[in-house]
This record gives structure tokens, sequence and C-alpha cells, in this order.
């Protein structure tokens, strides 16, 4: 039998957003997942490889999320914690998972209409 709890886990680190870069510099911003990469990939990366989306008003992201990292020029915006991660046991937190949309959500809503995709 499969373990579809471990497939929802990975799924999950793997295609929803982990945290938001935002370039206020550069005009752009990339949603990173769990393994600090593009959405959809599993090998590790690094938040300042990844490429962004240009994005004329990114002042207009909302800023919601469990950690704020504020550096020269860029925001970080992580949406869960090691605490907070909703498979932190191995097994699906359903109020950490509530927690969790709640700051994807206004941000899903402010960005489908702009690249047309959704991560949710």
């Amino acid at each position: 039998m499969e373990n579809y709890q471990e497939k929802a886990r990975e799924n999950f680190y793997r295609n929803r957003p982990y945290g938001i870069h935002i370039d206020y510099a550069r005009k752009g911003f990339v949603l990173f997942n769990h393994y600090t990469n593009s959405l959809g990939k599993q090998e590790t990366g690094s938040i300042e490889g990844l490429p962004l989306e240009k994005f004329e008003d990114v002042d207009a992201i909302p800023l919601n999320g469990k950690i704020i990292k504020n550096g020269n020029q860029t925001t970080d915006i992580y949406f869960y914690t090691d605490d907070s991660n909703p498979y932190k046991n191995m097994k699906l937190d359903m109020d950490a998972l509530k927690q969790y949309n709640r700051f994807i959500y206004p941000l899903s809503l402010f960005l489908i209409p702009q690249t047309g995709d959704s991560f949710i």
C-alpha cells in the first residue's frame, strides 16, 4: 500500500509556497518552496538564484507571514516555521494548515490576476 500521507507531505513541500522573496530595487518577486527552490522542484536551491517575476507595484504585495526578514531592498516572508509546519509530525496538522492558508489566501487573490497561475 502506498503511503499517501508521505506523498501529500512531499507535494506540500515541493509545490506550495514556503515563502516569497520581494526585490524592490528590481521590481520583482519569486515564490519559493520548502527546498528554497522554484515551486515544483525538489532540489535544494538558493533564493538569490531564483528568477524573479517582474511586478511593477511590488509595494502592493501583501506582507502576511510568520517571519519577515528585511534586507537591503528585499523582503523575505515565510508562511510557516519548523514549529508551525503543517507536516512537522509526519501527519497533517489541520490547525497549522488553516494558519498557512490564512497567509496564502490574500497573496493568491493578489497574484493570480497578475500571473494567471494558481498555486493553491
